[in-house]
């Protein structure tokens, strides 16, 4: 099944759906503990880019890349600030004026639905139907971004040709001091449990099969 099928058959399920609890997508161990701990690791990279940006009285622009519904977008929101005091009320490292544009490409048209479902009302979001399998999908002359996003193993979609060309173009199109964020899928994650006990010392990229 391709991968674009499989996530609308995801999403038809209706284990995509925005509810934190037992089971779906979203479930406590995701929401209160993985995307956590992903917070932890990356706030120590992107706080000094914050910092900057604001010094220099400019919002972050950020680009998500397999935006699907919206997480890379929470996970970037909810991130907290490494030296925060326990009096303050907002913690948030991105304030509500430090976001200049949040920008979502996704290939998927049920997730994008369920995206702008979401975060539809937000005026500093764009997120739109797009394809990064041929390279970086954006406008000439567009403005480089603070953060190229790629989360929740997106580019495991790709062949290992295609994600080098995107990647040499996310460098020719950022700026110095940009961040790349990336993850991929590797042979022993949860879902590749069949390739556990194969020999693949002859193929080091591997189709990513996805299957709900």
């Amino acid at each position: 099944m391709p991968a674009e099928d499989a996530y609308s058959q995801a999403v038809a399920s209706g284990l995509y759906a925005r509810e934190s609890g037992l089971h779906g997508k979203y479930d406590n161990v995701r929401v209160y503990w993985e995307d956590e701990v992903t917070r932890a690791f990356l706030v120590r990279h992107f706080e000094p880019l914050v910092r900057r940006r604001v010094e220099e009285g400019e919002g972050i622009r950020v680009l998500d890349l397999g935006c699907g519904s919206g997480d890379g977008f929470e996970l970037v929101a909810a991130m907290g600030r490494k030296a925060a005091g326990l009096s303050e009320v907002d913690t948030r490292l991105i304030g509500a004026g430090q976001l200049g544009q949040y920008r979502g490409i996704e290939l998927n048209r049920d997730l994008l639905a369920q995206n702008l479902e979401r975060w539809g009302e937000n005026p500093r979001m764009a997120c739109t139907w797009g394809d990064f399998s041929q390279g970086l999908p954006v406008e000439e002359g567009e403005p480089p971004f603070d953060l190229y996003l790629a989360s929740y193993g997106t580019l495991s979609h790709l062949t290992e040709d295609q994600t080098v060309g995107l990647l040499c173009d996310v460098v020719g199109q950022a700026e110095d001091g940009a961040l790349v964020v990336a993850d991929w899928l590797g042979r022993y994650s949860y879902e590749w449990q069949m390739l556990w006990d194969k020999d693949v010392s002859r193929e080091q990229w591997m189709d990513y099969v996805i299957s709900y």
